[in-house]
């Protein structure tokens, strides 16, 4: 990866770096960053305000070079985990969701360049950020007084008799180039001390020292503008000469600093104060708003028009979106279940029957069956996609039989609109069942069971097999009769309408279940 300029970037390795906005503040993101680039490229303190824009250019090139070379690497770690999956529904709604992330994380990584709070360096927090503009400096101009080195005599040759004598130098003419000396060392050698500016970082015009009365004191007077430096950068007494009476300050331009007009923004017009203008407009050029797909949290892809989302004359609002494909947010809609979860969960519980005996059984597999999402995109620029709102684009994959087992509720795991006459599951206990008995109570294997105790302790599978061959089964009526002459069931069939009353607990029992609801039933043998 290089910049512009083809510098390469292998002096800032990938890993350690964090780019999360949830993780850390934008100030704790951010100045790594800096510290690296300054490192290469220069500080800002020490770049000239006519070459400060170019440092933010290159500065703000290097952080999407590293958030490219992030994206870049995501993608490629998940093409290797399930690039051999790209039909599955759930692979592809995994995908779409990543670049989602991605494309949140390049929008995110632009810096505001708004003006700092506190001087005239642009803010490099991240764009869109909350609380004040932040330069992440310490504020202050680190250049020399330009005043105070005007007024430092320059050094004068000495004579020179031949070509063996060197020139001599002018004592204490080593501290310029070593370091700054202290007003004693000055005077030692003859000197007169010199000064850092006084003004705050990224001021426009001379560097002034604030130390001495370089200039003028007075307030300048359009201190109530924007972009204001306060103070008059004029030489003290200027004001004595007629045409040069007005008080102004070193600041290149003056804005209006009224706020923009577009509602949401929160930035100060940045119009010359002078120009006359009707909407106020700040530096950002991008739309703010929100994408208007309601899953999305990506911005608005406009990049040239600040007011895109301000209805134009004939009062329609236009929708925002992102440029991004997006999730579909609705349920699969064909027919059958899209997925059946089975979690195998053993729990051993106590159960206590109505005929005095107790005893330990074992729960086992929780089952649900599932509806998936839709995992057809979005078109980008349109809020919605054509056709049936579909969980997989693989024409080999079928639904599920959505009949559930009558004793244990769990779904028929055949294809939905099977042929096969009978239904297929794996079973489990029998939690929707109760048992019935012509006596009072009866033995299953070594349990004895009253009549109207819950079958939750068996299972479907296994209870059949204890009890052995003849035994019955009872199930609502197809027919939803409300007396025997009424009931259709063919005998052939292995049914037969009841024929005997089997208790009013059972009958009680039974009724009051939601899947059991018909108060005739017809007796199935086995």
């Amino acid at each position: 990866l290089t910049l512009d300029d083809g510098q390469e970037m292998a002096w800032l390795d990938d890993g350690g770096i964090i780019l999360g906005r949830s993780v850390k503040p934008d100030h704790d993101l951010v100045l790594p960053l800096l510290e690296a680039f300054s490192r290469v490229h220069g500080s800002r303190e020490e770049t000239e305000l006519d070459q400060l824009a170019a440092w933010c250019d290159a500065f703000q090139k290097m952080v999407t070079k590293v958030s490219e070379r992030r994206c870049h690497r995501v993608e490629k770690w998940l093409d290797s985990h399930v690039g051999s999956f790209t039909d599955d529904g759930d692979v592809q709604i995994l995908q779409r969701e990543v670049r989602g992330q991605l494309t949140r994380l390049m929008q995110n990584w632009s810096l505001c360049q708004t003006k700092c709070k506190d001087c005239f360096y642009p803010c490099l927090l991240l764009k869109y950020h909350d609380g004040d503009h932040d330069c992440i400096s310490d504020h202050k101009c680190h250049h020399m007084c330009t005043f105070c080195q005007e007024d430092t005599p320059q050094d004068k040759e000495s004579s020179v008799d031949n070509s063996d004598d060197v020139e001599e130098e002018k004592p204490g003419a080593q501290w310029k180039h070593e370091r700054n000396p202290s007003a004693s060392e000055r005077a030692e050698h003859g000197e007169e001390q010199q000064f850092r500016c006084g003004d705050q970082a990224g001021h426009g015009g001379k560097h002034d020292c604030k130390e001495r009365n370089h200039t003028c004191p007075e307030a300048c007077h359009l201190f109530e503008k924007d972009n204001c430096n306060h103070f008059c950068a004029k030489k003290t007494g200027h004001e004595l000469e007629p045409c040069d009476a007005e008080h102004r300050c070193n600041a290149l331009q003056h804005l209006c600093g009224s706020p923009c007009s577009l509602v949401s923004c929160g930035n100060k017009c940045i119009t010359p104060y002078e120009l006359n203008h009707e909407r106020h407009a700040c530096r950002d050029t991008a739309c703010p708003m929100k994408c208007c797909i309601p899953t999305c949290n990506n911005k608005c892809s406009e990049v040239h028009d600040h007011f895109h989302g301000i209805p134009g004359e004939d009062g329609v609002a236009v929708n925002h979106f992102c440029g991004m494909e997006h999730l579909c947010a609705d349920e699969c809609q064909l027919d059958g279940i899209c997925e059946i979860v089975s979690e195998r969960i053993i729990e051993k519980k106590q159960f206590k029957t109505s005929a005095g005996d107790e005893f330990e059984y074992q729960s086992v597999t929780e089952q649900n069956g599932t509806r998936k999402k839709c995992c057809l995109p979005i078109p980008a620029n349109q809020k919605m996609h054509q056709g049936q709102h579909r969980c997989t684009t693989d024409e080999n994959r079928f639904h599920f039989c959505e009949t559930r087992c009558p004793s244990c509720d769990y779904f028929c795991t055949l294809e939905y609109n099977h042929d096969e006459t009978l239904h297929s599951t794996e079973h489990g206990n029998m939690r929707l069942t109760y048992i019935v008995s012509e006596q009072d109570s009866f033995t299953v294997d070594t349990r004895r069971y009253g009549r109207g105790d819950s079958g939750e302790a068996e299972m479907c599978n296994f209870h059949c097999k204890g009890l052995g061959r003849g035994h019955i089964h009872i199930m609502p009526c197809e027919d939803k009769a409300t007396s025997e002459d009424a009931c259709t069931v063919s005998k052939a069939d292995g049914k037969q309408h009841q024929t005997c009353k089997y208790g009013a607990l059972c009958r009680r029992q039974m009724v009051s279940n939601t899947r059991r609801v018909n108060t005739v039933h017809c007796v199935e043998g086995r």
